[in-house]
């Protein structure tokens, strides 16, 4: 008995052609979409560095200057856009105070140098097991 008669090839029906383009459709938008992302990425950087460096912060009185804390920066203007598409008007006002709590002592002359630790790889024993 040869392996050829044993192995049935049977035609697709239609519900797994369908699916089968549906899928590929979905992975032709998404390539499509990818440089489009990276330039509303590119957009936003942009805009809330604009919006960090136009904030005045105001001096606290202590022995450091203080600056805007850029990652908070970034995450304020993206929860602003979050709002901006679901409730109107946008307050932008607002947006320039939350940024502006937002500080960080500017330490210039730090010796301290970070504590970094090489990491092993994890093995997951339990995968290579079975």
């Amino acid at each position: 008995m040869t392996l050829s008669s044993r192995i049935s090839i049977r035609p697709l029906s239609a519900r797994s052609r369908s699916r089968r383009k549906e899928v590929i459709s979905l992975h032709l938008a998404m390539m499509i979409l990818l440089p489009q992302r990276s330039m509303i990425k590119y957009r936003m950087y942009n805009f809330s560095m604009a919006v960090a460096g136009s904030v005045e912060v105001t001096d606290k009185g202590g022995m450091y200057k203080y600056a805007v804390n850029i990652s908070m920066a970034v995450f304020e203007c993206l929860n602003f856009f979050r709002r901006v598409l679901v409730h109107a008007p946008p307050d932008g006002e607002a947006l320039m105070e939350r940024i502006a709590s937002n500080t960080e002592p500017v330490r210039p002359g730090r010796k301290d140098e970070r504590k970094m630790q090489n990491k092993g790889a994890v093995i997951f024993w339990y995968r290579i097991a079975a």
